[in-house]
């Protein structure tokens, strides 16, 4: 797993922070006449630069959550086709609608087990049954809040309902299907349809507020007007140009840094 540069951007903040705070400790020689760096400015940005960090750290563990519920529901996504499909097998149904359900089945549960040489092929229903073990979306929620893995993820998510929902309609059409089995009746089957929708919507949403989260604060830390980067080189600048370069408070400065991080 690739290492978070999380803790980077919390490092950065701090030191803006005792930026400031030095830059308050030096008194009336501290008198830029840029707006951009004087105390009451650069107090406010400290102060936003730590609302916009707690953000970020309240909106990761929300989508972490999400992505665990959406998950495990969609776990079951694989038990309720395979449950499904071996009920429409059982039927007196029509073999092309059986074909169909097959297709579309296979679709949500990803290809089966390669046959080993001088094997004979596996019946309709273990093509499902070990499609159950192949197929499942193994979701790390620590790499899935880097936005690129959330968006391959997402893709396969969406796929999957899609499909399910066409399999669901299939159903509801073979009249033949009518299982005895509570949970595999069409009705049961369309409210677990819409289970694992919300559950999908929920993680998109939070997905999201990520994104957002992590827009604004590399807004505020790097790459917006003002930000908070230029911001740190135009103070240590404006010190070094009041007590000059050797000076023991432009080495004081100078020891705290902000680093230009890669953004995610």
């Amino acid at each position: 797993m690739k290492k978070s540069n999380d803790s980077g951007h919390v490092k950065n903040s701090a030191q803006f922070n005792e930026a400031v705070e030095y830059v308050s400790n030096i008194g009336t020689d501290y008198n830029p006449s840029n707006l951009q760096i004087q105390l009451v400015t650069l107090q406010a940005k400290g102060i936003s630069l730590n609302t916009i960090l707690d953000k970020l750290a309240k909106a990761e563990p929300v989508l972490k959550d999400a992505i665990y519920n959406r998950q495990n529901i969609y776990n079951n996504l694989d038990l309720y086709t395979a449950k499904a499909y071996n009920a429409l097998c059982s039927s007196d149904v029509d073999y092309k609608f059986l074909s169909e359900a097959k297709s579309i089945s296979k679709k949500i549960l990803g290809s089966s087990k390669p046959k080993k040489k001088g094997e004979p092929p596996p019946e309709e229903t273990e093509i499902i049954l070990n499609s159950v073990v192949e197929s499942e979306i193994v979701v790390n929620p620590e790499e899935e809040t880097n936005r690129k893995s959330r968006s391959t993820s997402q893709r396969g998510f969406d796929k999957r309902i899609n499909n399910f929902s066409k399999f669901c309609y299939l159903l509801s059409n073979v009249p033949e299907y009518n299982p005895n089995e509570p949970e595999l009746k069409i009705s049961e089957l369309n409210l677990f349809k819409v289970k694992v929708s919300e559950s999908n919507i929920l993680a998109i949403k939070a997905s999201n507020a990520m994104d957002d989260a992590r827009l604004e604060r590399d807004i505020q830390f790097y790459t917006g007007k003002d930000n908070a980067y230029e911001t740190f080189k135009k103070v240590k600048s404006y010190i070094k140009s009041v007590y000059g370069t050797s000076s023991p408070k432009s080495k004081a400065i100078s020891k705290l840094t902000f680093k230009l991080l890669k953004m995610n």
